[in-house]
């Protein structure tokens, strides 16, 4: 097991660890970290193991990072704020708030790194501050499955979409709690990624192999 990552023109292959990773992000230090069940993995941009993470009692589903240094974990019913240097791996806070029975399955962060979205197994979504982990909007509920894809507009973090496995995508306006838009039948067998394109169109991903385009009205 292991992530092949390129050096110069030639793949390498980073970590030996039992069992797949559920996530990775590169911090802009050029750090590496690898996510699996129990365990966050950091390699240096050059591959070189730094630390190992033990997750403890704590089953991971999702990551992402946040500014320089900061990466978030979500899985069982929270999200740790952990700071990740070469130094060494410190985690920083909990979040739990809305997600008491659920495992967290996707995690998107603002563009200027204040706001945070979690949603989880059981279709909810919950904004929050990442500065001191207050709720800015809780339960965002239109799916009727397990969230599996987050994502805040560029240009405005008043804008977040969110995917499915129920095979739908959603835009909303999260300071009104308003559903702006939605497509239930966006992919077949759920959607896995959702994104905002500079031209105004919103783009999917989905375990269907399909990437669409979508021109969305929100009047």
């Amino acid at each position: 097991q292991g992530i092949n990552a390129e050096y110069g023109g030639a793949v390498k292959k980073i970590g030996t660890q039992n069992g797949g990773a559920v996530g990775m992000v590169v911090l802009p230090s050029g750090l590496i970290c690898i996510l699996q069940k129990q365990m966050m993995y950091v390699f240096s941009a050059n591959g070189e193991k730094k630390h190992d993470v033990k997750l403890m009692k704590f089953d991971a589903s999702s990551i992402a990072a946040v500014g320089a240094d900061t990466v978030l974990v979500g899985g069982d019913h929270a999200v740790k704020i952990f700071t990740i240097t070469a130094a060494g791996a410190q985690e920083k806070g909990v979040f739990t708030a809305g997600h008491e029975q659920a495992v967290v399955t996707a995690l998107a962060v603002s563009a200027d790194g204040s706001l945070v979205a979690s949603g989880d197994s059981t279709r909810r979504i919950v904004v929050w501050k990442l500065a001191d982990q207050s709720v800015v909007q809780d339960g965002l509920m239109y799916h009727s499955g397990r969230i599996t894809a987050l994502t805040f507009d560029p240009a405005s973090s008043a804008r977040l979409l969110s995917g499915s496995m129920d095979c739908s995508f959603a835009l909303w306006d999260v300071p009104n709690k308003k559903k702006l838009a939605s497509e239930d039948g966006a992919h077949r067998n759920g959607v896995t990624a959702v994104g905002f394109a500079a031209d105004g169109t919103v783009n999917t991903a989905g375990a269907d192999g399909a990437v669409r385009v979508w021109a969305v009205a929100t009047a």
